[in-house]
């Protein structure tokens, strides 16, 4: 993630919208990654930003759409953040 935000500023991004008078998380929330997954009966964050994955609880594979959607409602309610994109990766049906 941190690779990407120093790519960032060397291409299309208008990183200077996210300079003056905004707080740095702004900058960091909207050139990064987080990928949520499950594995063994637990929910877990990806973010290239922390030391590493972070449980953030129980879920199922079949849960797994409804407990990710929550985890996103509640970045966008920590960081005030509302500039996110999704995307699933699943098998074709």
């Amino acid at each position: 993630a941190i690779v990407h935000n120093e790519m960032a500023q060397q291409g299309d991004t208008n990183v200077a919208a996210f300079g003056d008078g905004a707080p740095q998380s702004s900058f960091n929330a909207v050139l990064h990654f987080v990928c949520y997954v499950h594995m063994n009966g637990t929910l877990y964050e990806l973010d290239g930003l922390k030391r590493g994955p972070v449980a953030l609880g129980p879920t199922t594979q079949e849960g797994l759409l409804g407990a990710t959607a929550e985890a996103v409602r509640k970045y966008s309610a920590e960081y005030d953040e509302h500039r996110i994109n999704l995307m699933a990766l699943a098998p074709a049906q």
